[in-house]
């Protein structure tokens, strides 16, 4: 088996190590060796039985793990990942759940978490580090842009898009065609029936932008 760390040792990161046993109970997979988390008062805790092992420098001299960024917030996500890319020599991992369903003409790139009972049907194309929380649907020829979050149960209706990381509130539906621009925010159950801006928020039913948001998307990276 290959051993793997999770990077964030919140909720999520909990999550995505249930998530892993229960992959490697349907076929076995990784060795899951433990949490890494910049934040040092969490170091020597245990999280699910799984050690905190320290900063995301641990993985410097272990290129044998791969890795995968369990941290909701799209932004931090990007953060710590192209610091990772950037400072080791470890491959992201892709996690999908075996209670996911995803049709063989979609793809899902490296760094992404697919959580149970996620739909993807035909064509998708989901880009890196993305996450596909709980029961969320996926229609055909969507594309999903790196750094996404898909809270659960989303439903992403088909040739919808977003940029890169947005991050979508739980039971949110994008209607089909329409597109989230980078570094935007759907709120929680709205409704998203036209074309949404970069760095906004919007939310409600139809969804409309309520404001503008000040983080910026970071540049294209290879």
């Amino acid at each position: 088996m290959r051993p793997l760390v999770i990077i964030g040792a919140g909720g999520f990161g909990a999550e995505t190590a249930a998530l892993v046993e229960d992959i490697n109970r349907d076929s076995p997979t990784w060795s899951l060796s433990g949490f890494l988390d910049d934040d040092s008062s969490c170091h020597g805790s245990r999280i699910l039985g799984y050690p905190v092992l320290g900063s995301t420098d641990w993985l410097t001299d272990r290129p044998d793990h791969s890795y995968v960024v369990a941290i909701g917030d799209p932004h931090v996500r990007q953060d710590v990942c192209l610091r990772t890319s950037a400072a080791t020599q470890n491959r992201a991992a892709t996690l999908v759940h075996p209670g996911a369903s995803i049709h063989e003409s979609s793809t899902i790139a490296p760094g992404s978490i697919v959580c149970r009972g996620a739909v993807l049907t035909v064509r998708v194309r989901a880009q890196e580090h993305l996450i596909v929380n709980l029961n969320c649907t996926i229609g055909h020829d969507a594309i999903l842009g790196r750094f996404t979050t898909l809270h659960p149960a989303v439903n992403i209706s088909g040739a919808s898009r977003t940029g890169d990381c947005v991050e979508v509130g739980t039971g949110a539906v994008l209607l089909p065609g329409v597109s989230v621009g980078s570094g935007s925010i759907i709120g929680a159950g709205a409704v998203v029936t036209r074309c949404i801006p970069p760095e906004s928020l919007a939310k409600g039913v139809p969804a409309k932008v309520a404001r503008e948001l000040s983080k910026p998307v970071a540049e294209e990276h290879a």
